[in-house]
């Protein structure tokens, strides 16, 4: 859509990195986490929501079943909590269900592991005791030992805004940048519509630009269990 050349796109592993290098003025557009976002906004740096990216997470909370069984579990001084960053988007998923059901959360040892992959090595390496991790990560490590899934926040919040497009308030005030956001979006609105109810032209984009390095081999009914997840279940 528009007049636009090829898109410079840079990955970051750290959510609250992506926010620091917003507020230093780099990339134009970042996907960032809306925690991270609104505190940033909240401290007084120039940050503007400009729209969704998506909605929910198909992370799960996964413990190591031998020693973490509830999540009042959560609270005993030997069990260790591993996110991403503290204050991010994950840190408050976790810590709004747990107040949700009567979890004292001052009790709960939270450590930063970075991301997925990370965090799901760290469980089976026993470090740590509960991770946020993909589903589908989940149901691989099922198979190796006694691990459980613990919170599926899909369905402890009837909406969760995980991750959002936003941009330097300054860059923002030009008119040739605002339509280079009302064009992503339009791509974005798109590209969504056609994830949730085009399994074919999904299973096509999934192949190709999935981080799972295997992802371009998956036959279709593992495809679909992804997608049926993504678009039925989660709803993202």
């Amino acid at each position: 859509l528009g007049p636009y050349g090829p898109t410079d796109l840079s990955r970051l592993e750290k959510q609250s990195a992506i926010t620091q290098i917003l507020v230093g003025g780099g990339p134009d557009i970042v996907d960032a986490d809306t925690p991270s976002i609104c505190a940033a906004a909240a401290a007084g740096a120039n940050l503007k929501i400009v729209g969704q990216f998506y909605s929910s997470v198909d992370l799960v909370f996964t413990a190591n079943a031998d020693k973490v069984q509830s999540l009042q579990d959560l609270t005993k001084s030997d069990v260790v909590v591993g996110i991403n960053t503290p204050g991010d988007t994950v840190d408050a998923v976790l810590l709004g269900v747990l107040m949700q059901h009567g979890i004292d959360i001052d009790k709960v040892q939270i450590v930063a592991l970075g991301g997925s992959s990370a965090r799901m090595r760290a469980l089976l390496a026993h470090r740590v005791d509960l991770v946020p991790i993909h589903a589908d990560q989940a149901d691989s490590i099922a198979k190796l030992g006694n691990y459980k899934v613990l919170i599926e926040p899909w369905k402890e919040y009837k909406f969760w805004s995980n991750e959002v497009w936003a941009v330097n308030g300054h860059w923002l005030e030009k008119p040739e940048n605002q339509r280079v956001v009302v064009d992503m979006m339009q791509a974005q609105l798109i590209a969504n519509r056609k994830a949730t109810n085009d399994f074919d032209w999904f299973a096509q984009i999934f192949r190709k630009y999935s981080n799972d390095r295997d992802a371009a081999h998956w036959p279709d009914d593992r495809v679909n269990a992804e997608w049926t997840l993504l678009a039925q279940e989660v709803k993202a």
